[in-house]
């Protein structure tokens, strides 16, 4: 139970140090962070105003804070909401997906990297590279990227 808390005020912390860096599409950069439940893997993602038109999605699994960058979809994408909400619920059905089956940080790491890939490919008819996604967790108080 105190690993517990420990993990879920690591979050907090974690979230709330990106919070001036996120732009929920006209929100306030606090608006949608931390869902109503942190122990439920849960992921939002964002435009990140300090890169040039990176996306972003923050996220919990395991109890880990997981951190994807990416680079929009190019040519003529969808609208950057529906990018959002679509990457947002794919990556939420597959932290779920990963807590039920107790998966290693590999597998983690590159199922939600899998995740994005097939979001861009079939959603967006977009072709991006595995190496323009920056897939990020941080246990034990180091940042692990792919």
């Amino acid at each position: 139970m105190i690993l517990r808390q420990i993990a879920s005020m690591s979050l907090v912390m974690y979230m709330s140090s990106v919070a001036g860096c996120i732009d929920s599409s006209g929100d306030s950069p606090q608006t949608n962070l931390v869902h109503s439940s942190i122990l439920v893997p849960r992921f939002n993602c964002a435009i990140l105003r300090t890169e040039a038109e990176r996306l972003r999605c923050l996220g919990i699994i395991f109890f880990y804070p997981v951190d994807i960058r990416i680079p929009p979809p190019l040519g003529d994408p969808p609208p950057f909401e529906l990018v959002l909400e679509t990457l947002t619920n794919d990556l939420n059905d597959e932290a779920t997906r990963l807590e039920n089956a107790a998966s290693s940080l590999a597998v983690i790491k590159k199922s939600l990297e899998t995740v994005v890939l097939n979001d861009y490919l079939e959603k967006f008819d977009t072709d991006i590279a595995p190496n323009d996604i920056d897939v990020c967790m941080t246990i034990a108080g180091l940042l692990l990227c792919q």
